[in-house]
């Protein structure tokens, strides 16, 4: 998919480096915006992409031109950058701060370019970075297990071990003891954003250890979670649009962080 974004937008010759103002990002050409995304996921996931995918989709709608590229590997991503540079993209966003360090090259070597990072935080003349409030999310969603559970066990299932997830383990924790200093809480990351069958396999493993709130942190992985709930009859909080729709039984809310 990647790949036919890229084939697909246009020449590779890289063109004379876009008319601009004093401003990086902003064109005096008289020419639409050229906006691109980088993903690291699909934007199928219901979850963290499909937000930025969605916010894409409304840049677009402003009468900017949009180009995206999902399941970006992180040795690629720099060639993703340089190929929609290439074909005169003004603006770039990238969706993880495990991309900062490829961000930072780039907005150096195209000055005239204006990248947005989120959950980075590197900052130029011709870059910002934005956090995302990962703790505050997930203190609700901890909070409300501790509210439904009947065993007094709450689980949480990360992704990779990242500042995000990290920080979303942390709000969870206060949450739920805010509500039960007492409540037992199962937490372990998957170590995976996408390997929907290792957190399904771990989410069952939390469900035989006694928790009856499955609560994943892991965008595509959370489906997995989601499909485990639903299949042992515990309940579970999703953390991301429409992931609730995989487990009509088990599902009791989605909060959604819209990034």
């Amino acid at each position: 998919l990647m790949a036919g974004m890229l084939v697909s937008c246009g020449e590779t010759n890289a063109p004379a480096p876009t008319e601009t103002s004093t401003r990086p990002g902003v064109r005096t050409d008289g020419k639409p915006n050229k906006v691109a995304l980088i993903l690291q996921g699909p934007i199928s996931d219901m979850s963290w992409n499909t937000t930025a995918y969605n916010g894409l989709k409304k840049i677009e709608a402003l009468g900017a031109e949009i180009g995206y590229t999902e399941n970006t590997p992180l040795t690629s991503a720099a060639d993703a950058i340089e190929t929609f540079i290439e074909n005169d993209y003004n603006i770039v966003f990238l969706s993880s701060n495990e991309l900062q360090d490829i961000a930072t090259e780039a907005a150096v070597k195209y000055p005239h370019v204006q990248f947005f990072l989120i959950n980075a935080t590197y900052t130029a003349d011709n870059a910002r970075s934005f956090a995302i409030s990962d703790v505050e999310q997930r203190f609700l969603m901890g909070a409300l297990a501790s509210l439904i559970s009947k065993t007094g066990t709450v689980a949480f299932i990360g992704g990779m071990p990242i500042n995000p997830i990290i920080k979303a383990r942390k709000g969870f924790e206060q949450g739920a003891r805010y509500v039960n200093p007492e409540i037992n809480i199962i937490a372990q990351d998957t170590g995976s954003m996408d390997d929907t069958n290792a957190a399904k396999e771990l989410a069952r493993a939390m469900v035989a250890q006694g928790a009856d709130v499955l609560c994943p942190v892991a965008d595509q992985s959370s489906l997995g979670v989601m499909e485990a709930a639903e299949e042992t009859g515990v309940l579970a909080i999703a953390s991301g649009e429409n992931q609730n729709s995989v487990a009509p039984n088990a599902a009791v809310v989605a909060i959604v962080k819209d990034t």
